[in-house]
C-alpha cells in the first residue's frame, strides 16, 4: 500500500517512527509525465515488498516537505532507515527503483 502524505508533520512522524524499516518516498507531481508512468510500478512494489513503507509526496501540495528534502526534479525517490536518508535518485527507472529497494 502506498500512503499519500498530506502534511510535513505526518511525513516527519512516519520517518522518525519507522525504526529500521525501509521507507521509500516518491516525490511526484500531477503534471509530471514520468511520474505517472512509474506510479503503477511503485504501487506494485508496495504490494510485493510488504515489509517496506511506501510514501507518496505531491510536491505541489506539500511544498514544505519538498523544500526541506531539497527535491527539485520529479520523480525523485528517497530511501530512509532509522530517520536517515540512505540513498536518493531521480528519474522513472523501474529497474533502478527495484534495485534500490532490494539493496536495503
Amino acid at each position: 500500500m502506498v500512503k499519500e502524505i498530506s502534511s510535513k508533520e505526518e511525513f516527519d512522524n512516519i520517518i522518525s517512527e519507522s525504526g529500521d524499516k525501509l521507507v521509500v518516498v516518491d516525490f511526484t507531481a500531477a503534471w509530471c509525465g514520468p511520474c505517472k508512468m512509474i506510479a503503477p510500478e511503485f504501487k506494485r512494489f508496495s504490494e510485493t515488498y510488504t515489509e517496506v513503507i511506501f510514501l507518496k509526496v505531491d510536491v505541489d501540495k506539500c511544498r514544505d516537505i519538498a523544500s526541506a528534502q531539497k527535491v527539485s526534479a520529479m520523480p525523485t525517490f528517497k530511501f530512509f532507515k532509522n530517520g536517515t536518508v540512505y540513498d536518493v535518485f531521480s528519474g522513472a527507472s523501474v529497474a533502478k527503483l527495484e534495485q534500490f529497494i532490494q539493496k536495503y
